[in-house]
């Protein structure tokens, strides 16, 4: 369990520190970086109540397994706010996983209907997981993962200005290890 959490916090800095660089490439106003960094920071705790069976499988989830594992953005969503963070960070993690097509969950939200702090996540969350070892797969490279997203971008599941300028963010400074997405992250 313990090497769980880790991952999930780990994962959980990687994605924040993500959203923070590309809240700064969207040009946001200063306090959505740091807001949608808390947001990247916090959108897997819910992973935690989530069986560990499940999260460990070495294998493709069933139907049964893949419906659990689609509640943790509302298990993240009800941990945020018992710990009393702003609806703005709420809402960004509730809605981390809606693709801009109306396909994700939990709700099928799509367009314009889903926050954009919840389409940066989504982009910077995909390419994190894309980028880091899996128990049922190993990662992928940067270029790989970037060409992945490229069809999930065409297929209309990710915002494409948004990924557009995340794609360019990557290709021009791409953080190909931790360390990298640490240090970009060091403000």
């Amino acid at each position: 369990m313990q090497n769980t959490i880790n991952l999930i916090n780990e994962h959980g800095k990687r994605v924040g520190i993500l959203a923070f660089n590309l809240s700064k490439q969207l040009e946001l106003p200063d306090k959505y970086w740091f807001l949608n960094y808390i947001a990247g920071r916090w959108h897997d705790f819910g992973k935690l109540a989530i069986p560990i069976y499940i999260l460990n499988k070495p294998a493709k989830l069933n139907s049964i397994e893949c419906e659990i594992m689609k509640k943790h953005p509302i298990y993240s969503y009800a941990l945020v706010d018992m710990c009393g963070f702003g609806m703005y960070t709420k809402k960004a993690i509730l809605y981390h996983h809606e693709d801009y097509c109306g396909s994700g969950y939990p709700f099928g939200l799509s367009k314009k209907d889903i926050p954009l702090p919840s389409r940066i996540l989504r982009i910077c969350d995909i390419y994190d997981a894309l980028t880091e070892d899996r128990v049922y797969r190993p990662r992928f490279s940067c270029q790989s993962a970037l060409s992945l997203m490229d069809k999930d971008c065409a297929d209309g599941k990710l915002d494409y200005h948004i990924y557009s300028v995340f794609k360019s963010m990557m290709i021009s400074e791409p953080f190909n290890t931790v360390s990298q997405i640490y240090k970009a992250g060091s403000w």
